[in-house]
C-alpha cells in the first residue's frame, strides 16, 4: 500500500498526471488533484497537448510538462459520438501513440502513479494507473439507443486497464450531478467516487467586493473550436441588445489577454485564476455551456448560471435537462437562445445548495486501497 495513516513520506515519490485535450474541462479539473499532491511533497509532472498543455504549462509554471499526441478530432456532424465513431481509427492510432509516448515520459520521468483524466493510453502494467471520469456509461443519440449497453461494454474494457478509476460525483446517485453518466447497475472494480473537484471555492469570491451597480453577466466559452465560436457568434450577438454590463471569456489560453471593450462589453481571450475569480465575484450570473467541469466549479462557486448545451454533444444536453428538470439552472439550445427570456425564465431557477466539494478524504481513501504490486 502507498498509505496507511496518510503521512507525507508514504505518498508516491513521483506522479504523472494527464489530461485529455477536447477544451479545457480536463485540464482545468486535473488542478485541485495537482495540488493535492504538491501539498503531500510529490513530485509532480504534466502531460497534455494544444490548449490544454498551455492552460496547465501558465497555471503550473515550474513544473516539468510532457506533450502528448493530440486526438484532432474533427467536428464534421452535429453528434460528438457520431463524430467520434466516424473517427474511430484515427482515435485508436492517437491512443497507441500516447501509450508509446509514455514509455518515453517514465524514462524521464520514473513515476510511480500515474493518473490519467479521459487518456486511455496513459497507463502503465506494473505502475499504479488510476482513471478519471465523470462518464461509466457514454450516452448515444436518441436515435442510437439501442447502441447503449455495447457502448458501455466497450469503455468497461477500455478502462480495465487501469488499476482505479476515480469518479468525480458523489457515489449517493441521488445527489450525483452526473447521474446516469456515472451510475450504472453493474459492477465496476476497483471504482471510487471521490466527490467533485474543482479549482475554486466560495470562500475565493465571498473575500472579493462586490459591485451593485446593476446586473453584470459572464459568458464563458469551452469546448472544441466550432462550438466555442458558434456560442461566441450567438451569445455575443444576444448580449450586444442589452445594456447590462457584460463580460465575454473566449477560454483561449495561447492567445493574449489583452481586454476588447465595447459600449458595455468586455472580451477577454484568457485570465489567469485570481482576475478570473474577481471578474465571478463581480458578475451575478454565468452563461455558459454544459460540460461537466463547468459544473463542478458552479458547485464550488455557489453561482447561478444559464446552460447552452453544445449542440449534439449527449452528456451536456443530458446534464441540461437534468438540471432543468430539477429546477436548478435555466437551460437553452445554442439555435434559440435567446437572452431576454433566458433572463426572466432562470429568476425561479435554484443553482446549487452547499454540498461539499474537494473532499480529501475520499482520494485518501482510493490511494490507501491502491496496491503496489504489478498487474
Amino acid at each position: 500500500m502507498f498509505c496507511q495513516s496518510m503521512s507525507n513520506s508514504q505518498y508516491p515519490s513521483k506522479v504523472l498526471i494527464a489530461a485529455l485535450d477536447w477544451g479545457l474541462g480536463h485540464a482545468t479539473r486535473i488542478i485541485p488533484i495537482v495540488n493535492y499532491f504538491k501539498a503531500k511533497n510529490c513530485e509532480v509532472a504534466i502531460a497534455s497537448s494544444g490548449n490544454a498543455l498551455a492552460l496547465l504549462s501558465q497555471y503550473f509554471d515550474g513544473l516539468r510538462c510532457f506533450y502528448l499526441p493530440e486526438y484532432a478530432v474533427d467536428y464534421k456532424y452535429k453528434s460528438m459520438l457520431t463524430n467520434m465513431l466516424l473517427q474511430l481509427p484515427k482515435i485508436k492510432k492517437t491512443i497507441a501513440a500516447e501509450h508509446r509516448k509514455l514509455e518515453l515520459i517514465l524514462e524521464d520521468f520514473p513515476a510511480d502513479l500515474i493518473i490519467s483524466d479521459n487518456r486511455y493510453g496513459i497507463y502503465k502494467h506494473g505502475i499504479n494507473s488510476v482513471f478519471i471520469t465523470h462518464q461509466l456509461q457514454i450516452l448515444p443519440p436518441k436515435f442510437l439507443n439501442f447502441t447503449t449497453d455495447a457502448l458501455r461494454i466497450a469503455h468497461l474494457k477500455l478502462l480495465a486497464n487501469f488499476d482505479q478509476i476515480w469518479v468525480p460525483d458523489y457515489k449517493d446517485e441521488e445527489d450525483s450531478l452526473a447521474g446516469k453518466l456515472s451510475h450504472i447497475k453493474h459492477n465496476v472494480a476497483n471504482l471510487y467516487y471521490i466527490g467533485p473537484w474543482s479549482r475554486f471555492s466560495h470562500s475565493d469570491i465571498s473575500q472579493q467586493a462586490i459591485s451593485n451597480d446593476g446586473l453584470r453577466i459572464l459568458a464563458m466559452a469551452s469546448g472544441p473550436k466550432s462550438a466555442r465560436d458558434k456560442f461566441e457568434e450567438i451569445v455575443l450577438a444576444q448580449l450586444e441588445k442589452h445594456t447590462m454590463k457584460s463580460y465575454f471569456l473566449r477560454g483561449l489560453p495561447n492567445s493574449k489577454s489583452a481586454a476588447v471593450s465595447s459600449s458595455h462589453i468586455t472580451s477577454y481571450n484568457h485570465l489567469n485564476d485570481n482576475e478570473l475569480t474577481r471578474l465571478i465575484a463581480a458578475c451575478d450570473l454565468i452563461i455558459c455551456q454544459s460540460g461537466y467541469s463547468s459544473i463542478m466549479d458552479l458547485l464550488a462557486l455557489k453561482k447561478k448560471a444559464i446552460f447552452i448545451p453544445t449542440k449534439g454533444q449527449t452528456e451536456q444536453e443530458y446534464l441540461a435537462e437534468r438540471f432543468m428538470n430539477k429546477k436548478q439552472f435555466f437551460a437553452q439550445e445554442i439555435d434559440s437562445f435567446n437572452l431576454e427570456k433566458a433572463l426572466a425564465e432562470s429568476v425561479s431557477y435554484t443553482g446549487f445548495n452547499t454540498k461539499k466539494c474537494n473532499d480529501v478524504s475520499l482520494v485518501e481513501l482510493a490511494l490507501q486501497n491502491l496496491s503496489t504490486s504489478q498487474r
